[in-house]
């Protein structure tokens, strides 16, 4: 198998081994981080992906839903199964101890991100940083922070800011500490239907057709009631595969910031309105909203499976109880975070259209100088 290894910053390190599509996944997400020292003596943690580690197991409980099931073996070893795929963890271990995860080698991605998303959480949160479902940029060491739900058009608004000169954090997902400092994660970036058009470079033909034809839909659908009815017809016949690229594939001038203050939140929001439109907003406002942005993204899912995990291995101490006082310590980090942080709602019109982020960008350099 092949070894590569990874570090976070100084705060910890981990290494990745195996083959096959997860493999090569995560690899690629986790690029920015890779490290020409061998750990291997001394890694925090061990991410593995090999299918073979199943055979001949035998599983004394399970806990299905679906094709969800969680199993445990004799011995305490700890499953959760999608369909046929699996990920291993040592049930026996408290979270936060966790030293080695195996997935299967096709087991879903954006679950096993999770999984390794927890592990990470756990690691930071002795150093009170938090994880964030948000985009980031900074200009001249100030930060500027874009929580946002799915859809509301996170990226689109970054390829934006970068284009005008900001330096790049993340576009999903950043780490955010109690002192006020945003730590860069750039995993990748995603192209879809929403922001391709920044990028005609990348478009095939079927793309194109697509974004024309939505645009001709925009510009008529004043007059045209059966406008929406169009649009979802149209995004159903020309299915597009999200793509994933790293920043400085799409963008090779822009610059890659490790770290920055936080300074300026904008809560991004697609609203019924004919204009953009930045107003000033409560920090509770914004940190209740972050809470269940980040509840709905990740945390329903690991809650499901620290449940199962629970019930399956009640004699030992709880996940979900781990799982809670994790999230009452980020509550308390990003409360301290955020009293350096002037915040700010974004509003954009809810249909999107071409010039969406430009006088947002606009009237956010007037505030971020």
């Amino acid at each position: 198998m092949i070894f590569n290894f990874f570090n976070f910053f100084n705060f910890f390190n981990f290494s990745l081994q195996g083959k096959g599509c997860l493999y090569n996944y995560l690899v690629f997400q986790y690029e920015y981080f890779k490290s020409s020292v061998d750990f291997k003596l001394c890694v925090d943690f061990k991410i593995i992906c090999d299918s073979s580690f199943t055979l001949n197991k035998t599983f004394c409980k399970v806990v299905k839903d679906k094709n969800v099931s969680y199993k445990i073996t004799d011995c305490g070893e700890f499953f959760w199964f999608i369909g046929d795929e699996f990920v291993y963890m040592d049930g026996g271990d408290s979270l936060s101890k966790i030293s080695k995860i195996q997935f299967s080698e096709n087991f879903p991605k954006m679950q096993a991100s999770m999984i390794i998303d927890s592990i990470m959480r756990f690691r930071l949160g002795r150093f009170d940083i938090s994880l964030v479902h948000a985009a980031a940029v900074s200009k001249n060491g100030k930060g500027v922070l874009i929580p946002a739900w799915k859809g509301m058009g996170k990226t689109a608004l970054t390829i934006k800011l970068l284009k005008s000169g900001y330096e790049y954090l993340a576009d999903d997902r950043v780490w955010v500490s109690s002192r006020g400092s945003i730590y860069s994660y750039p995993r990748y970036v995603v192209l879809k239907d929403s922001n391709y058009h920044y990028f005609p470079d990348f478009m095939t033909l079927i793309i194109r057709v697509k974004y024309r034809l939505t645009k001709a839909i925009s510009l008529v659908e004043w007059r045209f009631s059966g406008a929406n009815l169009l649009r979802k017809v149209l995004y159903r016949v020309f299915k597009v595969k999200a793509r994933h690229f790293h920043v400085q594939k799409l963008l090779p001038d822009i610059v890659v910031a490790s770290r920055a203050n936080l300074n300026f939140t904008f809560i991004l929001y697609r609203e019924s309105v004919e204009e953009p439109s930045i107003q000033p907003q409560e920090v509770s406002s914004v940190l209740m909203a972050i809470d269940s942005i980040n509840n709905y993204e990740w945390d329903t899912d690991l809650l499901k499976l620290c449940a199962a995990r629970d019930l399956l291995l009640n004699s030992h101490a709880s996940w979900k109880k781990e799982f809670f006082q994790l999230l009452n310590n980020d509550k308390v980090s990003l409360d301290k975070a955020f009293c350096t942080s002037m915040c700010f709602k974004a509003v954009v019109p809810k249909n999107p259209v071409e010039n969406d982020f430009d006088e947002i960008v606009e009237r956010m350099d007037e505030i971020c100088k």
